[in-house]
Parts: C-alpha cells; sequence; structure tokens
C-alpha cells in the first residue's frame, strides 16, 4: 500500500508539473497573470485572484498598454458602455493588440446570463491571462463570487472571494441575499 501511495504521489508531482508548465508560463506573453508588485498605479485596486486572471478598476489612460506589456490577452470590461473612459478604453486595447470584451453590468449584481457568458470568456485558456475590471472593482467582486458559486464553491467562501477582490457595500449586500446568506 505505501508503495502505491508513493508512485500516485509521484504521478501526481509529474501532472501538476506538467500542467504549470503548460498553462502557467509568466512573463510577457505567457498565460499568467502578473502578482501586484509588477504593476503600477495605472492599474488601479489590481489583484490577482487566480494565475490565469488579473482584477482591477478601469485602467488609467497609459493601462491598457502596460496590459499588453505584462502579457494580458483580453480585457472583459464590465462598465456600461456610456460610462467614463469605455470609448478610450476600445480604441487603447485595438492599438495594444488586445482583444476587448464589454459586458455591461449596469444593474446592481450581474444577471445570469452575463454571469455565464463571463464564465465561457474566462475558461478558455486561449484568452488567458485576462484582466477584468469595471469602474472601481465592486461589479468584478460581484461576478466572481456569483461565478464561484455556480461553479461549486460554498457561498461563504464565494462571498469572501469577492469580496477579497473589490465586492463591497450595496453590491455586496445584494450578493448575500443571491447566494442566499441572509
Amino acid at each position: 500500500m505505501r508503495k502505491w501511495l508513493i508512485s500516485l504521489s509521484a504521478v501526481s508531482v509529474v501532472v501538476v508539473t506538467v500542467a504549470v508548465l503548460a498553462f502557467a508560463q509568466p512573463g510577457k506573453g505567457g498565460r499568467e497573470a502578473p502578482f501586484g508588485d509588477r504593476v503600477s498605479a495605472r492599474l488601479y485596486n489590481y489583484n490577482r485572484p487566480t494565475p490565469f486572471m488579473g482584477t482591477g478598476g478601469a485602467p488609467a489612460p497609459g493601462g491598457v498598454a502596460e496590459l499588453a506589456s505584462l502579457g494580458f490577452k483580453l480585457i472583459i470590461d464590465l462598465r456600461g458602455l456610456g460610462e467614463d473612459g469605455v470609448a478610450r478604453e476600445v480604441d487603447e486595447a485595438k492599438k495594444a493588440g488586445l482583444r476587448y470584451v464589454n459586458i455591461p453590468v449596469t444593474t446592481l449584481m450581474p444577471t445570469p446570463d452575463q454571469v455565464a457568458q463571463f464564465a465561457t470568456l474566462i475558461e478558455q485558456p486561449g484568452n488567458w491571462p485576462v484582466f477584468v475590471h469595471c469602474g472601481s472593482a465592486a461589479r468584478v467582486g460581484g461576478i466572481w463570487a456569483l461565478y464561484r458559486a455556480g461553479k461549486g464553491v460554498p457561498a461563504m467562501v464565494a462571498l469572501e472571494e469577492g469580496r477579497g477582490i473589490g465586492l463591497r457595500g450595496r453590491r455586496e449586500a445584494a450578493a448575500r441575499r443571491i447566494l442566499g446568506l441572509e
């Protein structure tokens, strides 16, 4: 039994190593989002909740070019199309060669269809790393909490993860209600 467990452990290490090498290559052009110490203040409220995703508030001018230089491939913007800075960001993304997708969360919390669209985009390794943002990161925290709960993460853990990347205030209260925590 002990030899079997040692062999299983060795196989597990090999599988994890191959997965890391295949899907989490750091640096420019890789598939891993950078840690916060590698970004400037142009990327407001930056967080790295997973190796394949960075989150934050709306990038300041020059922030989209910075995302491209850090190897990001896709920007998911949760702001409404009429919000400040959206048109500028679309233009900057084109110039930087980044794919840009808008999922306009204009209500307190995203709809189930918006969460499903978000899931489809972030689960495709060809999109990694992905940068997800809104104006401040509150909507990002909301969509993340609902996404994670939908993947089977316990509701309180999903809520805490959402809070860790920006969920707060009225959006947090709405997330609590949706997740059945109130």
